[in-house]
């Protein structure tokens, strides 16, 4: 008979002997959680001071704890995108899908490798997948679709999007590059005439179609559109588009500057279609002379970038036509709202050049080679104004310095040796005639 004392200790004995293996396990398992997260957080550390290499080292070693770890794997292919090592990243985003097919930054890190690679069909599939996740990606949909080609998909998109979230920009902009093939812009025209007449208060639809009408010149027709949006949505200021052709072509010139003046207002009209109504003005103005007292009020209903961009296309404009008084004007309105544009102040230089306004010149190529010291073009105009009002010795000191710093303009520097002969010739200096004059010669030679 077995006592029992001697049963429990033998009883123990056998209890010790089975668990002192697991005790042993766990801590082993234990052992490998702690040196998994420690490699593992170190690699973030070193990935947030950008030592991309030695967090790659420690997901590598997370590796070999555990092969199969989506996540690491994920990480591993965001260190090497962030190194430009796309075919590198792209393996090891690869191996994340695999083991975890619908992760939603795996899928978003495939499409930035695939988009880097110009691979545009691959990173198509990947939003394709993304978007059933998110649809905030339609939007990266759509560029896809125009960047593979697949207009009727981009199209079908565009007007889903427009209808949900609004117009854009870029969707705007891409629906001109497709509208460019007349199969889509007819296709487009039969669509929008059917929508507004189911849906006659919609207000886009009009926009779009006297848009199309005008791309493809036909005038008529987008003024037809115009007077229809006017009528159905008598509050529209977008009917004024359409309705500015048609009052200038009748010479209506108080109702075209009201529409004109509407529409430079709208600050959701974009600025291609602004500039083109002010240039259709300006044309009008240079036909009609008398009509230019309303350009300055365009200028007023501008944001200050635009009224940069309009003042010079006007001044332009009128110095293109040799009425330089109006011209300098229009510089001058553009550089009190960018007084640092060197273009602004070259083309009105060039203005006062044609005014044979020398002393101007002077003055004004002076003050700005103190702003742009670098510039050949402004010590020229110093050197060629000074010459122009008998300050030779002035002239020469300007044309010596910039002749040094121009490149490869052979134009230029004939100009500046031709001045620097009148200098020297008015300094009465005929060694130093001589050798500009020789000099403009051998480069004239030297050009032919």
């Amino acid at each position: 008979m077995i006592q029992p004392r001697h049963f429990l200790f033998k009883a123990i004995g056998w209890v010790v002997f089975l668990i002192f293996p697991l005790i042993t396990i766990a801590q082993e398992e234990e052992a490998v959680v702690d040196v998994f997260q420690e490699a593992f957080f170190e690699s973030l550390k070193q990935k947030g001071i950008e030592n991309y290499d030695k967090a790659i080292e420690q997901l590598q070693k997370c590796l070999e704890l555990e092969p199969n770890n989506a996540t690491v794997h994920y990480e591993i292919g965001r260190n090497y995108f962030f190194q430009k090592k796309h075919n590198e990243s792209l393996q090891a985003y690869l191996k994340a899908k695999e083991l975890q097919p619908n992760h939603k930054w795996t899928l978003v890190g495939l499409y930035d490798v695939f988009y880097e690679l110009k691979d545009f069909n691959q990173a198509l599939g990947i939003i394709n997948d993304l978007v059933l996740i998110d649809k905030k990606y339609r939007e990266d949909q759509v560029s896809l679709y125009m960047y593979t080609k697949q207009y009727d998909k981009a199209l079908s998109l565009i007007k889903v999007l427009d209808e949900e979230v609004g117009v854009s920009v870029e969707r705007d902009a891409f629906k001109r590059q497709i509208f460019m093939d007349a199969k889509y812009r007819e296709a487009e025209k039969e669509f929008l005439l059917a929508q507004i007449k189911k849906y006659p208060k919609k207000e886009s639809n009009y926009i779009s179609l006297i848009y199309l009408y005008s791309e493809s010149n036909q005038e008529e027709m987008a003024f037809e559109m115009a007077k229809l949006l006017e009528k159905n949505i008598p509050d529209s200021e977008w009917a004024q588009v359409g309705l500015f052709k048609f009052y200038l072509n009748n010479k209506k010139i108080e109702e075209a500057v009201q529409s004109m003046t509407t529409v430079l207002k709208n600050t959701s009209i974009n600025s291609k279609i602004k500039y083109k109504i002010i240039n259709e003005f300006l044309i009008f103005t240079n036909n009609n002379p008398g009509y230019d007292k309303y350009l300055e009020s365009t200028i007023e209903h501008i944001d200050e970038e635009g009224t940069v961009k309009i003042a010079k296309d006007i001044g332009k404009f009128f110095q293109k036509n040799n009425n330089e008084d109006k011209a300098i004007r229009y510089f001058r309105i553009a550089l009190e709202n960018a007084p640092n544009d060197l273009d602004a102040h070259l083309l009105l230089l060039q203005s006062y050049l044609k005014k044979g306004e020398f002393k101007m010149i002077a003055v004004e190529s002076e003050n700005l080679l103190e702003i742009y010291p670098l510039q050949p073009d402004l010590f020229y105009l110093a050197g060629m104004s000074n010459n122009k009002i008998g300050r030779f010795k002035k002239a020469k000191d300007f044309l010596e310095s910039g002749l040094e710093l121009i490149v490869g303009d052979v134009d230029l520097t004939i100009n500046f040796y031709l001045q620097l002969t009148e200098a020297c010739t008015g300094l009465g200096d005929a060694k130093c005639r001589d050798n500009y004059l020789y000099q403009s010669k051998k480069s004239i030679r030297q050009k032919k």
